[in-house]
């Protein structure tokens, strides 16, 4: 049985951060929302000391200055309910909700956007950096994500997948809560390995790529934006 956290967020504290998100980080709660979903889906325990890093930071990558203790006080709780509110959200099942553009409202999967589904689920991959996930794992797991956060392009010859790519879009999108939990509950390699879902993936696993923009969180797990970290290094993420 899933054990189920009753401290969530209030809708005025929904705004509240959805508004402090975007004009101090540089960050909508939808990107939040997939970042943590990553986060808490991760094979090893990442600490808040780990993810905050990645959250504290202006639109330049630099480290945020708070003006006051007060401040930090009041954004950190905050960040931390809306934290254990995601924990509260997988543990709970059903059919997962994300937050969307419209100040932090949660809205189903199928009801939301393109461009919503692409926000979260690049920050649902920069979740996965954060939590360190072998490349091995991350080719084979985030091949949904990547598409739906067109950092995979289904288009291109060598990358093409066996169906119509209109359709594997839209198949990723109806199945995204079944993959969520999926990576949530299976937490060791052999559990993945023996998934259903992802075998249909294994054909093309060595020709996956997942391109990272340069204001993207780096795969190294430093918490830096990529442009500040390894641009110059080769990966095969790139």
């Amino acid at each position: 049985m899933r054990q189920v956290l009753t401290e969530k967020l209030s809708a005025s504290e929904i705004k509240k951060l959805d508004h402090i998100l975007d004009e101090k980080f540089n960050m909508f709660l939808t990107e939040l929302h997939g970042f943590f979903t990553a986060v808490l889906s991760s094979p090893i325990l990442v600490k808040p000391s780990q993810w905050l890093q990645y959250i504290f930071q202006d639109e330049d990558g630099d480290e945020y200055c708070f003006e006051s203790v007060e401040e930090f006080q009041e954004i950190n709780g905050l960040i931390f309910k809306f934290y254990n509110s995601i924990i509260s959200q997988l543990n709970k099942g059903g059919d997962y909700k994300i937050a969307s553009f419209n100040h932090g409202k949660y809205i189903k999967i199928s009801d939301a956007s393109e461009e919503e589904l692409e926000y979260w689920s690049s920050s649902y991959i920069s979740g996965s950096y954060c939590g360190k996930w072998s490349n091995d794992e991350a080719i084979a797991m985030l091949l949904p994500f990547a598409v739906l956060a067109k950092k995979f392009d289904i288009n291109k010859p060598e990358k093409k997948l066996p169906e119509d790519p209109i359709a594997i879009k839209n198949k990723f999108k109806q199945e995204l809560s079944d993959y969520i939990y999926m990576l949530y509950d299976h937490n060791n390699e052999e559990r993945l390995a023996n998934s259903n879902k992802f075998k249909e993936f294994d054909q093309i696993k060595q020709s996956t790529t997942i391109k990272i923009g340069r204001n993207d969180f780096c795969h190294c797990g430093s918490g830096k934006k990529y442009k500040k970290c390894c641009i110059n290094s080769p990966s095969e993420y790139h």
